[in-house]
């Protein structure tokens, strides 16, 4: 058996044919892009919000509340600062940096359980309110991670 190199014949053999068969148009990887760019838009915005409110729990002093604030607002307001503030801070930052390697693993079609992780930590992400927005946010990733052909295309790309 030759091979004859000076036609130009690249084929490779051992390539599976599914890949330009009939997946490569029923997949349409826009349906992967869209809610992965949402949630690196949703997971840069709480992590802007999380270093600014770490840095503002280190070096801001306790707003004054006036004299007739109940205790638990006059609390809640003396422990909105401080070092233990800015530790719970630093986690939301943490949380935010995760939404956004989870977002950026699904835009690539790798790590899929690490991009659903991502969309369930966006749902329940509650610094900052950010949970308002990433609870639909969340929702969309999810529903579009479950679907066969966004699995088949994770399973394809992890074999590369």
């Amino acid at each position: 058996m030759s091979y004859d190199i000076g036609q130009g014949n690249q084929s490779n053999p051992y390539q599976s044919d599914l890949r330009e068969s009939n997946f490569s148009t029923s997949f349409n990887k826009v349906k992967v892009q869209a809610p992965a760019i949402a949630l690196m838009v949703f997971g840069s915005l709480c992590l802007v919000a999380s270093i600014f409110g770490t840095v503002n729990a280190l070096i801001a002093a306790p707003p004054v509340m006036p004299a007739d604030s109940p205790e638990w607002a006059v609390q809640l307001t003396k422990n909105s600062v401080g070092p233990l503030a800015a530790g719970i801070q630093s986690v939301f930052i943490a949380v935010a940096l995760f939404i956004l390697f989870g977002a950026v693993q699904m835009l690539r079609l790798k790590m899929r359980g690490v991009a659903m992780a991502a969309s369930i930590v966006s749902m329940l992400n509650f610094g900052s309110c950010c949970c308002l927005v990433g609870l639909p946010l969340g929702i969309w990733a999810l529903v579009v991670l479950m679907m066969a052909d966004v699995k088949q295309a994770f399973a394809m790309n992890a074999g590369m």
